[in-house]
C-alpha cells in the first residue's frame, strides 16, 4: 500500500449540480467565500477571506483572525469594486480556487513552519500566472492586458525592456483611456 501525500486533492462529488454562469465584462461579477481554521498564523489570523473575479479569475485574498462584519466589508471595499446578488448554487468556481490556494498554502508549509499569512503573497502570484483551462490565458494577462516582467528580467536584456520608453508608455495609456 502507497502512502498518499497530504497536498493532494480529494475528489468530491459536488453537493448539488453546477449551474452555468456567464459574466461577459471584468470585474462586474465576484464571488466570495471563507476558509478556515487555518494554525493560528501572526496577529492571530487562522481565516483566509478570498474573493474571485468569474471573468478575469483574478484572486484577491486577507487572512483574518476573526470574521466579522467590519473586516469583510473593509476588504471587499479595498478588492471588490462592484457586487452583485450571491449565487451560493453556483459558487464551484470559487470552491476550486479555495482548492488550488489552500494546496499550495499546505505545500509551503513544510519549509516556514506554520506561518501560513507570509506565503499568501507567494501562492496568490503563482495562481494568477498560471493559466485557465477556460480562457487559456493567465488572470494577470486578462486583467492588465499584458504579461508580467518578473523582477529578474528587470536586470536582462529583454525586448520589453530596452524598448520601453515612460513618455511614450504615458502617451498610450493616455490614448488608451480615449477608447474606453
Amino acid at each position: 500500500m502507497r502512502k498518499v501525500p497530504k497536498s493532494l486533492p480529494l475528489i468530491h462529488q459536488p453537493a448539488e449540480p453546477l449551474t452555468t454562469m456567464l459574466s461577459p465584462c471584468p470585474f462586474t461579477q465576484w464571488g466570495m467565500d471563507i476558509i478556515g481554521l487555518f494554525d493560528v498564523a501572526t496577529d492571530q489570523r487562522k481565516f483566509l477571506l478570498v474573493a474571485i473575479d468569474y471573468f478575469t479569475e483574478w484572486v484577491g485574498a486577507e487572512p483574518l483572525a476573526c470574521i466579522i462584519e467590519g473586516e469583510v466589508m473593509k476588504f471587499s471595499w479595498k478588492s471588490i469594486r462592484f457586487t452583485t446578488v450571491a449565487h451560493p448554487q453556483s459558487n464551484g468556481q470559487i470552491e476550486v480556487t479555495n482548492r488550488i490556494l489552500v494546496q499550495g498554502i499546505k505545500r509551503r508549509l513544510e519549509r516556514v513552519r506554520g506561518n501560513w499569512t507570509e506565503e499568501l503573497t507567494s501562492v496568490s502570484w503563482a495562481y494568477r500566472m498560471t493559466p485557465r483551462g477556460s480562457t487559456g490565458e493567465n488572470p494577470f494577462s486578462l486583467v492588465y492586458g499584458t504579461e508580467a516582467i518578473i523582477p529578474a528580467e528587470l536586470g536582462m536584456s529583454s525586448h520589453r525592456i530596452l524598448n520601453f520608453s515612460e513618455e511614450s508608455n504615458r502617451d498610450l495609456l493616455k490614448e488608451n483611456l480615449d477608447l474606453i
